[in-house]
């Protein structure tokens, strides 16, 4: 007779929660309206960050210091906050950074959790990949469907 395998339930709330976490991330890049360099950047460094892991924190912040702070002084318009005060945007711009750093260690650390479910080290990145990439267009067309532009 053949035993039955356990799902691990554990790596695949992970995967939800990595998957809803990238769809805000996506609609957060949707609503401050970021240039196409940093859209794809964002999807390499999350390409990057699906293959090596954790070894890739540090490329990951990098990106995320110097094109998050620098598009939100330099071009990026943030449509929503046209009438909010200086200190509601800063909380905002705080918030947004947290949450970034956030998803960029729930991607780093998905390795460990997504190798219960019994894929290949390929299988793991394409399946990674293809998860976050899809979330963040999700995120993407939500917000241009809900508030469109």
């Amino acid at each position: 007779m053949k035993k039955i395998k356990a799902l691990p339930y554990d790596a695949i709330i992970y995967l939800i929660i990595l998957f809803v976490a990238y769809v805000l991330g996506g609609y957060l890049l949707a609503i401050y309206n970021v240039n196409l360099v940093i859209s794809i950047g964002t999807y390499l460094i999350v390409l990057r960050l699906a293959q090596t892991g954790s070894s890739s924190i540090g490329i990951a912040i990098a990106w995320l210091s110097s094109w998050f702070w620098g598009s939100a002084f330099l071009w990026a318009r943030p449509i929503s906050l046209g009438l909010i005060n200086a200190q509601k945007v800063a909380l905002l711009l705080l918030l947004c950074w947290i949450f970034s750093m956030s998803i960029i260690f729930l991607l780093a650390f998905a390795h460990k959790r997504v190798t219960k479910l019994g894929g290949s080290q390929t299988q793991t990145v394409y399946g990674l990949t293809v998860l976050t990439w899809g979330a963040m267009t999700i995120g993407w067309y939500v917000y241009q469907w809900t508030v469109g532009i």
